[in-house]
């Protein structure tokens, strides 16, 4: 009984931390690549 409650514990841990890792990693490629294009755009022009 101890070691079942034990492997749930840092099961749940890094999975809360590798869920917040992808999601600020998403919000930043959109954002990032979005800036880019028109700012090479405006140059060209």
């Amino acid at each position: 009984m101890n070691p079942t409650p034990q492997a749930d514990e840092p099961v749940v841990t890094p999975v809360e931390e590798t869920v917040e890792a992808p999601a600020e990693t998403v919000e930043v490629t959109p954002e990032a690549p979005v800036e880019v294009a028109p700012a090479e755009e405006a140059p060209t022009v």
